[in-house]
């Protein structure tokens, strides 16, 4: 065949392409020159091959990959047939597990580190045999994979190497129960750290289990005279005080039987290049409250992998006076200012609000932005003027973050002149104001009322929001002026502030709002009318079905099945089979609030719709709605449904379902 002999073509290209022509055209003639390619110089051909071999499978294709495993002389056909068979999964882990007995020692290796990789567990005894082989490497090998693969069944053969004459052995079988992670092996690797030789494996063991058993080994390991070992240690040590429930006792006792060099060892390893150590030594420090390690502590805060440890070592030193951090409030770097500020706030000492409002000025507006936080925790009434300067910030997050850090302060309204504040001539400070009256309460409402006016759309819109916030309801009344508003954004506000409230007068405005030009004011219209109990409410719904923008039709069918209606089954039906998904399921939850029983059968057609969100909310539906027949439904989704996210939704429902 033509296809045959481009696989033997001189050029590699050729020969890829022809390659590429098989995968695509599966035919069991093509396998034996694929396997053949396997070995090609080339290793694109090889890469192309195999993919096309994976992609056939079957007894054919393993065994020709298996017999590469044994060419001595090709170390690409070799690695490439190794990738092949781990890509042929658990049957060709378990096919190999019976081929343990080859001769070949480098082949053994190879099955050995294949079974490892693929990790089908129901071949956990065949490494466990593996212990037993007469090559060293393929006995190290098992012992890895045993290890990654948290094969408990191994852990008496692996302890039992821990006492191999062969050292390296004994070494590799540490290292194996400390990936396993399997507090079984605990003791055992304890009396192994007594070893010089398997001091540091058995160690580093221990500290990946994190047994609180292991505790006194790693506090007599941190005055060992080897370094690695005392990095070790400071690990373990670390990670056993962070399951503790009191870690700061265990530490502070921990720091009276150490030494200085001990301690100082500690503080050094926080700027390690191991990240991992640097977590550890900072956590440890701050636990030990050891104030001499902040500065040291505060240099990790630049690094986003390390700031979450260095920000709760620098709280605990914090909680023996928060002095140490003050002093860090002047800090060069914009990171470390920030830091120290959010742990201030955090700390609760109201002295400290007096060092924070310099970095009210500070030129980070991050740094502005957790100063303000940090007064706001610390109830700092005194400074509400200052912090109210930041509403004027160029920063909207800073803007926010002082509004709420202002509004979270008791009795601040006694503090503020709102009404004179009010009249501002920035309307992005008057816009500001509104929220901030939102958020302090009742008590606002004339303040508020004035805003409704305001000559700024934004500041009029803000009003309205905070009126609604701060459940102002005799202030509604005033509100309902704002659904004619000349603005959109207002007029939208003022129909969210007056949905439900039963405001008299309010259903009038919010019918001519259906036509409104703006399609999202139409929408919430639609909402708030369903809420009604009008009788022209149904029909003024019905007219909506056909608007042109998706979440006004979408509004309507959910209305329609508030209505309660009979009559909006038949439309609600329709919405169901709708072609826009976002319409069907408006549909499925106007069904479940009509609760019709037409409506609610066909959502067990649409739990077989096309589109994955739509399933996914009709099967939700079936069980909220208690329909007979879905637990059949749910069971099919749960095990075959090609969306995953569907599928786990489904699992988590069967059991609701009938």
């Amino acid at each position: 065949m033509e296809i045959l002999k481009r696989l033997e073509a001189e050029d590699p290209e050729a020969r890829r392409l022809a390659a590429a022509e098989m995968a695509e055209n599966v035919s069991a003639e093509y396998i034996p020159a694929l396997l053949k390619a396997v070995a090609d110089p080339d290793w694109r051909v090889r890469k192309t091959a195999l993919d096309a071999l994976v992609s056939y499978g079957g007894e054919e294709v393993f065994e020709g990959l298996y017999r590469s495993l044994f060419s001595e002389d090709n170390a690409g056909a070799r690695n490439s047939a190794a990738e092949g068979l781990i890509r042929l999964g658990p049957p060709a882990a378990k096919a190999l597990s019976m081929r343990l007995g080859e001769p070949d020692r480098d082949v053994r290796k190879f099955i050995v580190d294949i079974i490892g990789e693929i990790g089908d567990l129901s071949c956990v005894d065949a490494l466990i045999g593996a212990l037993d082989d007469s090559d060293m490497n393929v006995r190290s090998s098992a012992m890895e994979h045993l290890g990654k693969m948290k094969a408990k069944s191994a852990i008496p053969a692996l302890v039992s190497f821990l006492k191999a004459d062969e050292q390296w052995l004994a070494f590799n079988a540490a290292a194996a129960l400390g990936e396993l992670g399997d507090q079984g092996a605990v003791w055992a690797l304890m009396e192994a750290s007594k070893d010089d030789f398997l001091r540091e494996p058995a160690l580093d063991a221990l500290y990946r289990i994190g047994d609180p058993s292991a505790w006194p080994v790693f506090k007599e390991a941190l005055k060992d005279e080897v370094p690695v070992i005392r990095e070790i240690a400071v690990k373990g040590a670390a990670r056993i005080m962070a399951s503790s429930p009191e870690p700061g006792a265990l530490a502070r006792k921990l720091k009276e039987e150490l030494g200085p060099e001990e301690m100082e060892f500690i503080k050094g390893l926080i700027s390690s290049y191991e990240p991992e150590l640097s977590k550890s030594a900072a956590r440890l420090a701050g636990w030990m409250r050891e104030r001499s390690a902040v500065g040291t502590i505060a240099r990790l805060l630049y690094d986003d992998e390390l700031r979450e440890d260095a920000m709760a070592a620098l709280f605990e030193i914090s909680r023996d006076g928060v002095e140490p951090l003050i002093f860090l409030l002047n800090d060069e770097d914009a990171a470390v200012r920030r830091a120290c500020a959010e742990l201030l706030g955090v700390a609760g000492d109201a002295r400290a609000a007096k060092f924070l409002l310099p970095l009210l000025d500070d030129e980070d507006g991050h740094t502005r932005s957790a100063a303000v936080a940090a007064m706001g925790r610390l109830k700092a009434k005194k400074s509400a003027l200052r912090m109210l300067e930041l509403l004027r910030d160029e920063y909207p997050d800073v803007q926010e973050t002082a509004i709420k850090a202002i509004a979270s302060i008791p009795g601040v309204s006694g503090e503020l002149d709102l009404k004179a504040l009010v009249q501002d001539p920035e309307p992005s400070f008057r816009r500001d104001i509104a929220f901030l009256c939102g958020l302090l309460g009742k008590g606002n409402a004339s303040v508020l009322e004035r805003l409704l006016k305001d000559e700024d759309a934004e500041v009029r819109a803000a009003a309205v929001d905070s009126i609604a916030t701060a459940g102002e309801d005799a202030s509604l009344g005033a509100v309902l002026r704002c659904v004619v508003d000349e603005d959109a954004r207002v007029r939208l506000s003022a129909v969210n502030a007056l949905m439900g409230k039963n405001v008299p007068g309010a259903a009038e405005p919010m019918f001519l709002l259906l036509k409104d030009s703006d399609p999202w004011v139409r929408a919430q219209a639609a909402r708030a009318l369903s809420y009604e109990s009008d009788p022209r409410v149904f029909a003024a719904l019905l007219s909506l079905l056909s608007d042109v923008y998706g979440p006004v039709k979408m509004e309507a069918v959910e209305g329609l099945g508030r209505t309660g209606r009979p009559e909006a089954g038949k439309h609600i039906l329709n919405a169901m089979a709708d072609r826009d998904p976002e319409v069907r399921k408006a549909g499925i939850s106007a069904a479940l609030s009509l609760n019709a029983p037409e409506p609610l059968l066909n959502l067990k057609t649409l739990a077989k719709d096309p589109d994955w969100s739509v399933r996914k909310a009709a099967l939700e539906a079936l069980v909220r709605a208690g329909v007979e027949g879905s637990a059949e439904l749910l069971a099919a989704a749960a095990e075959s449904d090609p969306e995953r996210i569907v599928r786990e939704a489904a699992s988590r429902l069967v059991g609701e379902g009938e």
